[in-house]
């Protein structure tokens, strides 16, 4: 599923060029949340995530850049990450569905005290204390390593929607659905990382005619299968 999320990615940012548009000079950009149609779009949550917050040997906190993990589980998370020391305290890894560069500075914490760091969201998810929770019911904030966990729970199918044309631009779009995975129960350890859920195509021209004018990207924190 990876390397079939990484060549649509491709195909679609050459498209993108290609045509000369979308935002700025061209190319993709990411919407700052899911559309509605999306948000209910061939979702098939099959497994249970997991739920104590315990099981969470670490969360990414994106804007502060700091990973914040159970002391105890430091090795094997910064494992799973493949994460290479560049500093004192200064780590770097590869988002594996996006290739994009992370870099992190570690904060760990006894086992005791990790659960008052979190907040828990009616949707189950975990936030740190003082950030807000998701949106919608299916997303998740953050890059999250889990363990007693295996990437279960399949989210989302794969498909595509029907073309949507405004009736006042006569302009018009469609999505392309990737199937999606988290981190549900399980026995290993599972990363969720940041990746492409859906990739939305944009028209000129009423019922999608005609090629694509830009081609943007919904991203969420996904396993890798």
């Amino acid at each position: 599923m990876t390397t079939m999320r990484n060549k649509l990615m491709k195909s679609a940012v050459i498209l993108a060029v290609a045509v000369g548009f979308g935002t700025g000079c061209g190319g993709t950009y990411e919407e700052p949340e899911f559309s509605q149609d999306l948000e209910t779009a061939g979702q098939e949550a099959v497994a249970e995530e997991p739920r104590k917050v315990e099981d969470m040997s670490a969360l990414f906190d994106d804007v502060e850049g700091v990973l914040y993990v159970v002391d105890t589980e430091q090795d094997m998370v910064l494992k799973q990450l493949g994460a290479q020391q560049v500093g004192a305290n200064a780590y770097e890894a590869i988002n594996r569905p996006t290739g994009e560069k992370l870099f992190f500075t570690l904060k760990p914490s006894p086992i005791s005290w990790w659960p008052s760091l979190f907040t828990r969201c009616p949707n189950g998810q975990y936030v740190l204390n003082g950030r807000p929770c998701p949106k919608l019911e299916l997303q998740t904030p953050n890059l999250q390593v889990w363990r007693n966990s295996s990437c279960s729970q399949r989210i989302q199918a794969a498909g595509t929607s029907a073309c949507t044309t405004s009736s006042v631009t006569g302009t018009s779009y469609k999505y392309q659905y990737l199937e999606s995975w988290k981190c549900g129960v399980g026995t290993g350890y599972c990363v969720n990382w940041k990746s492409i859920q859906s990739l939305r195509y944009n028209y000129n021209l009423a019922a999608c005619g005609g090629n694509p004018v830009s081609i943007s990207q919904t991203t969420n924190y996904l396993c890798a299968r």
